[in-house]
């Protein structure tokens, strides 16, 4: 996934800093993840938040993948 990260920080015109920060968020979500687990926003945002880490560009990464689960309430359910 880290090669798919560099991919789409170039292909969006990220600079170094930002790919370097998802480089990391991306070690955060994965340190303990299963290959066959979808990685779902309720677990994403708060390890990121933790570590001072982007959730918006981040979550570019797993989604282009097939990789990412959306499960965050709608906001008019709450």
């Amino acid at each position: 996934m880290n090669g798919a990260g560099r991919a789409l920080a170039a292909s969006r015109g990220w600079g170094r800093w930002i790919a370097q920060d998802i480089d990391r968020a991306l070690v955060v979500l994965l340190s303990n993840h299963a290959d066959d687990d979808k990685i779902r926003y309720t677990e994403l945002a708060p390890a990121l938040r933790h570590h001072g880490l982007t959730i918006e560009r981040t979550v570019d990464v797993p989604h282009d993948l097939d990789l990412f689960h959306d499960d965050k309430t709608p906001a008019f359910d709450r």
